[in-house]
């Protein structure tokens, strides 16, 4: 197994120890399973097209209700630069 080293802010840290304990499984147990979803619900997108803002915002929902996290804090960590959107999104 190839071991990857990544930096997370605090907050999701956090989250995802909390997460990793309730479900009783490592962190790196949970993360690996997040990024198995997450690359087999992502769609395979040519360099021409991108998704838009709203399949960005229900796609986050998605994985992290799949993950054991609440959707609604999807919208906090995108409101707080935790996840970067590569769009722009307007009111």
């Amino acid at each position: 197994m190839v071991v990857i080293s990544l930096k997370l802010p605090d907050a999701l840290d956090a989250q995802l120890a909390e997460q990793a304990l309730r479900r009783q499984l490592s962190k790196s147990k949970l993360l690996r399973r997040a990024l198995k979803a997450f690359l087999q619900a992502a769609p395979q997108l040519g360099a021409s097209s991108a998704p838009s803002a709203c399949d960005l915002v229900a796609q986050t929902c998605f994985l992290l209700a799949r993950a054991g996290f609440d959707p609604a804090l999807a919208m906090q960590f995108i409101e707080r630069g935790i996840v970067q959107l590569p769009v722009v999104l307007q009111e």
